[in-house]
């Protein structure tokens, strides 16, 4: 067997699993897969397509082994500095208003976990997680005694505030995701009655993922202190978006509500005072 020629027994053997699938379905591509060839170890993709004629049926099977070593760890590389890219993003909104301090890290945390109970695709959870975490970022350009003011704002101040959001979106727009990411950030504070800002949306207008992040947000902000209040309770902070459901998508309040259940006490006290999970 060609493959023999090239690749250790056990490597040969999860092959072979491919060679069974291509007699039926005539074509089999793994994932990526690891390989030790001499003394390195490659990252290969593979793919088996059946060799048919009209009068025999199958005559062979031809394996095509890309080395994607190269691609997957310059994939990881770029992702490290996305992430660490992303760490100093929200380190930088947090100095600007300490009573942000792990508010996007619970607020991903919290997204991952009401996810799950609405059976999310891994792309959305991506987005949920990326937007969580850049959900401030427009902050940084709003003075800092509005953001930190002890009292109730003017309307004056509150206009400001708002402004957050039209600088999110410039700074977002020069960022390339791939997925919807700008978007959530900037329509979550949108609400399905069309109370929300900065554009008024209501109902089907809104992404749904940012309907799953208006919710983590209200709730996470309400369970942590602010300069004007001190935290409410997890039950009291529940109360309060419940009372405000013609706000809030009702699957993002029932799936709230699961997934703050769902934690264990240490958990969940671990997520709340400390941004983790």
């Amino acid at each position: 067997h060609a493959d023999a020629e090239v690749f250790s027994p056990d490597v040969c053997e999860f092959l072979t699993e491919g060679d069974d699938v291509v007699r039926t379905n005539k074509r089999w591509s793994t994932a990526n897969h690891t390989v030790k060839l001499g003394d390195k170890t490659h990252i290969l993709r593979t793919d088996k397509i059946a060799l048919h004629d009209a009068e025999n049926g199958l005559n062979g099977i031809i394996s095509l082994h890309r080395d994607i070593t190269e691609f997957v760890q310059q994939r990881h590389r770029m992702n490290r500095m996305r992430d660490q890219t992303l760490s100093a993003l929200v380190r930088s909104i947090e100095i600007r208003d300490p009573h942000l301090g792990g508010q996007s890290q619970r607020m991903a945390n919290l997204a991952r976990q009401m996810a799950d109970f609405m059976n999310l695709p891994d792309e959305d959870v991506v987005t949920l997680t990326f937007a969580a975490k850049l959900s401030g970022i427009g902050k940084v350009f709003v003075p800092k005694e509005i953001l930190t003011k002890p009292g109730k704002l003017t309307a004056k101040e509150q206009k400001e505030l708002r402004q957050h959001v039209t600088y999110a979106q410039q700074v977002l727009s020069a960022c390339e995701f791939d997925l919807p990411v700008a978007d959530v950030v900037c329509q979550m504070y949108e609400r399905r009655d069309g109370s929300g800002y900065p554009d008024g949306l209501h109902g089907k207008q809104i992404n749904p993922l940012a309907g799953v992040l208006a919710v983590c947000d209200v709730f996470c902000a309400l369970i942590a202190p602010r300069a004007y209040r001190d935290a409410l309770k997890v039950d009291e902070a529940l109360a309060i978006l419940e009372k405000d459901a013609d706000k809030f998508a009702p699957e993002a309040l029932t799936a709230l509500r699961k997934a703050v259940n769902g934690l264990s006490a240490s958990a969940l006290k671990s997520m709340l005072e400390k941004g983790e999970a």
